[in-house]
């Protein structure tokens, strides 16, 4: 297996992007890629929807702790309230408190039985183990990928039309078919509902099934013939873009590929979130030069909402990393303890910093590299 696919396998829930979302009216919509439709995903993030107003507002004021506890609060008050049991779950993933998260999710299955968001995050908590180990598959085994798939499932029945969800199940089915069970002629079927739903999201099922079979020709020739059929549809761009993504950079051309697919999804309406992507890419690839990496990040910076810590945490932080990488040491950590301060709940970020404290403390200088 090449490294890229070993580095794509720790994704398992998380290698699509979210093609599809259309957040609820009530409560708060889910709009943290400033699109009002959630395109790319972290890994902790249910299919987008409603949120409590409040715990938002102190998230993205960089108040993530106080957000959870408020949520706490919440579902303690109203145990039927979904949309706050999938926040409060969300929010102590990406804090790391995983334990935490799925005792809650299960909490959340039992008090909202009828709620496919509860579900999709019920699986999301169950494999976030699996995403943090690279043997996630031997380290969960035949219960543990079937439990995720069985939950994926129940959402699904609740609501058919979740392509979000639809594609993190196929992920899971395709990426450990010799534990769920599910064999090719499933996921066939599987991507035929997806057809009918999103054109884009099947395509990109199709081509992750065949790279876990080792069939990357035939699934770049689905892609590419995917955009030709649809240039206007910046999901089949995007779809392209992850694809291309998703199995390494280790070569320059493909990176470039994925950052003009995502460059042509901006351009058709996908907005901020896939700007990051494209940064993402730009930096992990080291494409251009590092002054032409740092002015993509500056750029993308200085487009974000001020009231936005998470997103200008993320942004800051891979900022940082790049200045780290240029021998801009005292910049870069500062940038790094600046994107915590936007993002506390950056349980990543934390355990970097953790590590060049107790390198620093040592007399050792840490490892610098772009993220």
């Amino acid at each position: 297996m090449t490294a890229g696919k070993r580095k794509a396998l720790t994704l398992m829930l998380i290698t699509c992007a979210a093609l599809l979302a259309a957040a609820s009216p009530a409560m708060a919509e889910d709009d943290r890629s400033g699109e009002g439709a959630l395109i790319l995903a972290e890994p902790y993030q249910a299919p987008p929807g409603p949120k409590v107003p409040e715990a938002e507002r102190l998230y993205r004021a960089g108040k993530g702790f106080e957000a959870i506890e408020l949520l706490k609060g919440v579902v303690a008050r109203e145990p039927s309230n979904a949309p706050a049991w999938v926040q409060l779950v969300e929010l102590e993933l990406e804090a790391g408190e995983i334990k935490e998260a799925w005792n809650h999710a299960r909490r959340a299955a039992e008090a909202c039985p009828d709620d496919s968001r509860v579900w999709a995050m019920k699986a999301i908590a169950r494999g976030y183990k699996a995403i943090l180990s690279l043997h996630h598959l031997n380290f969960f085994g035949l219960a543990g990928v079937r439990d995720v798939i069985h939950s994926f499932d129940r959402a699904i029945e609740l609501n058919p039309l979740d392509v979000r969800t639809r594609l993190m199940r196929f992920e899971v089915a395709s990426s450990g078919r010799l534990l769920s069970g599910v064999g090719r002629d499933e996921l066939e079927e599987e991507a035929a509902h997806l057809e009918a739903i999103e054109p884009a999201a099947a395509a990109y099922a199709r081509a992750m099934m065949l790279g876990w079979d080792d069939e990357d020709e035939e699934a770049a020739r689905l892609l590419d013939g995917l955009v030709k059929r649809r240039p206007g549809d910046p999901k089949a761009w995007l779809a392209r873009a992850r694809h291309l993504t998703d199995w390494g950079l280790d070569e320059p051309e493909r990176a470039r590929e994925a950052v003009e697919s995502l460059r042509k999804a901006e351009e058709l309406g996908m907005g901020r979130a896939t700007a990051f992507e494209r940064c993402r890419v730009i930096s992990r690839a080291k494409l251009g030069k590092p002054e032409e990496r740092e002015k993509a990040w500056l750029d993308y910076i200085s487009s974000l909402p001020d009231d936005d810590g998470p997103a200008r945490g993320r942004a800051t932080g891979m900022l940082g990393h790049l200045h780290r990488s240029m021998g801009r040491e005292e910049e870069g950590l500062a940038e790094l303890k600046r994107a915590l301060e936007l993002n506390p709940l950056d349980w990543g970020l934390r355990r970097v910093l953790e590590k060049l404290e107790r390198e620093s403390s040592r007399g050792g200088d840490g490892v610098a590299s772009e993220q």
